[in-house]
């Protein structure tokens, strides 16, 4: 489960605003007390290769696990006073969005993180990127 919240927290700390050139899509599987789950990671890139905004996808094994960790992501919904976050939870798949207004909260040393500073943070989690031009 650390691992799950550092990936969500990491991605909150990238968070900025821009216009997106391009993407960056960083998946990986893992597996943490038993619980396994893919976890996808699609970050926006402004015109400076700058991460301007992410989406992430956890898809568990099953439902019932995706349901235990529905209700802990569901807090950065609840400690959003914007309403711009937005976590879903739909069969076996969490999908979470709208961190801008939440950086703040954790730190701001990392708001528009090179693509580089990003992808070397999500290798370091054992997630595989790969960049998407539009």
């Amino acid at each position: 489960m650390k691992k799950y919240l550092f990936i969500t927290l990491m991605v909150i700390l990238f968070m900025t605003t821009g216009c997106v050139k391009n993407q960056i899509v960083c998946s990986g599987t893992s597996e943490e007390e038993g619980i396994k789950l893919t976890g996808t990671v699609t970050a926006d890139l402004d015109s400076n290769d700058r991460v301007s905004d992410a989406v992430i996808v956890y898809e568990f094994e099953n439902e019932e696990n995706a349901k235990k960790y529905c209700s802990v992501f569901k807090v950065f919904e609840e400690e959003d006073k914007e309403g711009v976050v937005k976590v879903s939870c739909s069969g076996n798949k969490i999908t979470m969005k709208g961190f801008s207004k939440l950086i703040s909260e954790y730190d701001d040393t990392l708001i528009g993180a090179s693509k580089e500073d990003f992808i070397k943070a999500m290798e370091e989690n054992e997630y595989t990127c790969k960049k998407l031009d539009n």
